[in-house]
């Protein structure tokens, strides 16, 4: 396909983060100088290189807190927004906040590190188990706005939750916002962790995300990734292995529509040997919209015995759609089991056929195809009724753009 977006060098309208905005923590001025010195990336970045946000005037937005609401848990666990478990429980939320990425990392991450005002932590002791979703909804009004947020989620040896993690804003035509999220997650031996993120975002929210997950030793994560909103994306999804035996199953969907750009990096990096990665994307862009998966298993000249695999399959739903799928490899160890696969295609024909020959028209033909397409990966995450929902919001998206 052609590029996405190849007109400008830079990705911003303004190469600087406005002078109005200020940290409320005078202990982190300091990180908010390094965001302002650090350079932004350009286009001639690999990481950026399909990205545009010139649309986006950062000198005409006012900060704001986002909204976190957050279920109460039980069985010990400790669940807070950030603001709380700051006041309340410092010296527990600093065992991991900003220890998996980087302040330097980039200018959005070293932003997230200065004005990042509230968000959630979730703190699982260690042989707890919870049955019961823990839910955290991350919410701003984004009229004009951004807001910094973060979530941090420490998961103890032998310990065992599930999370549900959701970005809502809701859709304002003529206004522009912009999210910056960060989310680190620590799973320590044995520690089991399901989690459903979804990003979901109105359509003209500018969001730029770093995820990172640390996994020791027979350490599990099933991870399910949504991403439905925003107008302009980018999110970064990585997870380190580091012990043997440990394991990631890492699930996502995004359906981009006219006007979108939904732009995911996954990185499976193997740096301990005997440890399991299973990657599964899937993606659809219907109307104009754009999408872009870019995928990397790494393996470690350590990680012997590795067995990872990452697959990423696409529909294009309109003429005036654009996929792009970008998978790679980087294997230093020879005693390893890694491949991966990617498509991008229409809707079958004979499937479309078949549908129609039973008086089904075509238009619904193609929707209850395209729930289908996204069924298995969104009943991954164990929640039905979320799924449910989500299925919900991709038929009406697939009728807003048939409209």
């Amino acid at each position: 396909m052609t590029n996405v977006d190849n007109t400008k060098q830079t990705i911003m309208k303004h190469l600087h983060w406005p002078s109005h905005w200020q940290p409320v923590d005078p202990l982190r001025l300091k990180d908010w100088e390094m965001s302002r010195t650090i350079a932004f990336p350009s286009r001639k970045d690999e990481d950026w290189k399909w990205l545009n946000f010139e649309h986006l005037n950062l000198e005409d937005l006012k900060l704001e807190a986002a909204d976190v609401q957050l279920t109460e848990a039980n069985h010990g666990v400790y669940s807070a927004s950030l603001a709380e478990a700051h006041a309340n429980n410092k010296a527990l939320l600093e065992q991991v906040e900003n220890k998996l990425i980087k302040k330097d990392t980039d200018t959005f991450s070293a932003l997230n590190a200065a004005l990042a005002q509230d968000g959630c932590f979730i703190h699982v002791p260690a042989n707890s188990k919870v049955d019961d979703i823990i839910h955290c909804k991350i919410a701003f009004n984004a009229q004009n706005s951004a807001a910094i947020s973060r979530m941090v989620v420490w998961v103890e040896k032998n310990a065992y939750a599930k999370i549900s993690l959701e970005f809502h804003a809701e859709t304002q035509e003529e206004m522009q916002a912009f999210f910056n999220f960060q989310l680190e997650i620590k799973l320590d031996d044995g520690a089991r962790l399901d989690l459903m993120e979804v990003q979901n975002f109105g359509e003209h929210v500018s969001y730029v995300s770093r995820e990172f997950a640390q996994l020791e030793r027979d350490a599990h994560l099933n991870w399910t990734y949504v991403g439905l909103g925003s107008k302009v994306s980018k999110s970064f999804i990585t997870v380190d292995l580091l012990g043997p035996g440990s394991e990631t199953l890492m699930n996502g969907a995004y359906f981009s529509g006219s006007g979108q750009l939904i732009n995911l990096d996954t990185q499976q990096n193997h740096l301990a040997p005997q440890a399991h990665s299973d990657l599964l994307y899937k993606g659809a862009a219907i109307g104009d919209g754009k999408a872009v998966w870019e995928g990397m298993i790494f393996v470690d000249y350590v990680a012997q015995q590795t067995d990872s695999y990452q697959s990423n399959r696409n529909l294009i739903l309109d003429e005036n759609a654009e996929v792009k799928t970008i998978p790679g490899l980087e294997i230093n160890a020879n005693d390893v089991s890694c491949s991966h696969g990617a498509t991008v295609g229409r809707l079958n024909d004979d499937e479309l056929f078949y549908s129609q020959s039973r008086g089904i028209p075509l238009r619904e033909a193609e929707k209850i195809i395209l729930e289908g397409f996204f069924e298995d990966v969104l009943r991954k995450s164990g929640d039905e009724a979320l799924t449910e929902s989500l299925l919900a919001q991709i038929s009406e998206k697939f009728d807003r753009n048939h409209a």
